[in-house]
């Protein structure tokens, strides 16, 4: 689905990232709210991951765009 080529520029990468991360994010929010345990608890660990990677591929890309 993916894949790496040379050249290509990493704010555009990191971009694409957190469209991604976002995505997978609002995803995990729709199915946390019908779930039931067990998959609640694994969805909610999701989450936590998710946030962590947005948070994380964000403050880099703002730190890219300040220069």
């Amino acid at each position: 689905m993916f894949s790496v080529h040379a050249g290509i520029d990493g704010e555009d990468a990191l971009v694409c990232a957190v469209a991604a991360l976002q995505a997978a994010y609002e995803t995990n929010a729709l199915a946390l709210e019908k779930a039931n345990e067990p998959l609640r608890s694994l969805l909610v660990a999701t989450e936590n991951s998710l946030e962590k990677g947005l948070a994380l591929s964000s403050a880099v890309l703002e730190g890219i765009e300040r220069g």
